[in-house]
C-alpha cells in the first residue's frame, strides 16, 4: 500500500515536494521516494509517478491511497493501470457540503462514517438511505459524485489493510515541516539524514523482536484468537466451516474469505478464521501474509543509508550540469507557513457569553444590559 501526498515549500524558492510512503508491519511509515517540483499539477505527478516505477513497479497490484488531486486521478490509472486507488475518507467527510452550526451536522458525519466501513452493499445502501432520510440533498448529490469503489469498503477491490484516510502521509509532512524553509539540496539532505537515522533505529527494534510477528500484529492476533475461545463451529468441508459467533458466519480458510468480510478489508486472519485454524489444529502464522512478520521488518530496514561526507575537496563541475534555481515568482501577501485547512478541517470559533446578563456575542466588561439573576427554587 503506497500513500501519494504533496506538501508545499516556504523557503525563498518556492515549491512542492512530493512523497511516495509505504506501511511497514509495525504500522510506521516507510519513505520510498520524494522529488522536489515547483507546484502539484497534473504533469508533475505524472512525471513522479512514472519515475517511482523503479521502486514500486515490480508487477504488483498495489493499492494507492491519496487526496484525489487531478493529477493523481488522471496519472495513477495512466501509470499503474493494474493498481487500485482509494480517495482519503478524511478529505471525503471534511468536504461534506453540510454547515457545522446545521443540526444534522453530526449525524451526517456519523453516518457518512458509517457508510464508508460498511462490510456490505446492503448494509452501505441503508446508511446512505438514512442521509437521504434528513432531506440532505445537497450532500447526497455530494455523494453521488464519489465512485464508491473508490472509498466504501463493500466495494473497494483491493486491500487497504484497514486504512482508509491518509494520516501516514500526514506524518511525513510533520517530519519535514522544520526543513521547508530551506533551499532545495539542504532539505533533500536533511530528509536523508532524517532517514539515515530512523533506519539505524529500527534496526535496533528488529533486533528485539523474538516473535514470527511484529510485536503490533502478535498482539492483534492473540486478542483475536480469545475473542473466538467460546464460539462453536461445524465443519461443512475439509476448508469451509459455518461459525457461530454473535451471528452466524460462513468461513472459507482455502480462498481466505469469511461473510464478515474482515479478513478482506484488513489483510488479516478474522476472529472465525482464527477459530476455524484452530479447530483443525494448524498454526496462524501459515494464513497470515508475509507483510506482518517480523522477518520481513527485518529486511526492510536491513540496508544502511549511508553518511555524504562534506570535507573540502576540489570538485570539477561542467556548465552543462550546472542546474540554475527556479525563477522565483513573488506571490502578493504574507506566505503561509502552515498547509491551508478544508473546510472541514476549520476550528469553529465559539461565541462569547456574557456572566452579567448571559447573552451570546459580547462579555461582562462591555455588557449595558442588566444583570440577570437566577431563580432559586
Amino acid at each position: 500500500m503506497v500513500y501519494l501526498d504533496a506538501t508545499f515549500i516556504t523557503g525563498r524558492f518556492r515549491g512542492c515536494l512530493m512523497a511516495a510512503t509505504g506501511i511497514n508491519g509495525g504500522k510506521g511509515f516507510f519513505l520510498l521516494a520524494v522529488a522536489l517540483v515547483d507546484s502539484e499539477n497534473v504533469n508533475n505527478w505524472e512525471w513522479f509517478l512514472r519515475n517511482s516505477t523503479e521502486v514500486v513497479g515490480d508487477g504488483r497490484s498495489i493499492t494507492f491511497l491519496s487526496d484525489r488531486h487531478e493529477g493523481l486521478l488522471q496519472g495513477v490509472p495512466l501509470v499503474y493501470p493494474d493498481s487500485f486507488h482509494s480517495y482519503c475518507y478524511y478529505h471525503l467527510k471534511t468536504n461534506l457540503p453540510i454547515s457545522g452550526s446545521d443540526p444534522r451536522y453530526t449525524l451526517v458525519l456519523d453516518l457518512f462514517q458509517e457508510a464508508t466501513y460498511a462490510p456490505s452493499p446492503e448494509n452501505h445502501a441503508k446508511d446512505i438511505h438514512k442521509i437521504r432520510y434528513l432531506n440532505c440533498n445537497w450532500v447526497d448529490d455530494y455523494i453521488e459524485t464519489i465512485p464508491p469503489e473508490s472509498y466504501v469498503n463493500a466495494y473497494f477491490k483491493g486491500c487497504r489493510y484497514g486504512r482508509t484516510s491518509s494520516t501516514l502521509a500526514e506524518v511525513l509532512n510533520n517530519w519535514v515541516l522544520v526543513h521547508k524553509k530551506m533551499p532545495a539540496s539542504a532539505l533533500l539532505d536533511q530528509i536523508r539524514r532524517k532517514i539515515m537515522v530512523m533506519m539505524a533505529d529500527r534496526r535496533e527494534i528488529c533486533a528485539n523482536m523474538m516473535t514470527p510477528l511484529t510485536p503490533e500484529y502478535e498482539e492483534k492476533l492473540e486478542a483475536l484468537q480469545d475473542e473466538g475461545l467460546s464460539w462453536e463451529l461445524l465443519v461443512a468441508s475439509a476448508t469451509v466451516f459455518e461459525v457461530f459467533s454473535e451471528s452466524t458466519h460462513m468461513m472459507d480458510l482455502e480462498h481466505q474469505t469469511c461473510t464478515c468480510q474482515r479478513w478482506r478489508v484488513y489483510g488479516f486472519p478474522c476472529a472465525h478464521a482464527l477459530a476455524a485454524i484452530r479447530k483443525i489444529k494448524h498454526e496462524a502464522i501459515d494464513f497470515i501474509s508475509p507483510y506482518f512478520t517480523s522477518d520481513y521488518f527485518r529486511k526492510t530496514y536491513l540496508h544502511a543509508i549511508q553518511p555524504i561526507p562534506n570535507y573540502n575537496r576540489h570538485v570539477e563541475i561542467k556548465e552543462d550540469d550546472t542546474i540554475n534555481p527556479p525563477i522565483v515568482k513573488k506571490q502578493p501577501g504574507r506566505p503561509p507557513g502552515k498547509r491551508i485547512l478544508s473546510e472541514g478541517e476549520k476550528k469553529v470559533k465559539k461565541k462569547v457569553h456574557c456572566n452579567n446578563c448571559k447573552e451570546a456575542g459580547h462579555n461582562r466588561e462591555g455588557c449595558k444590559n442588566p444583570p440577570k439573576r437566577e431563580m432559586h427554587m
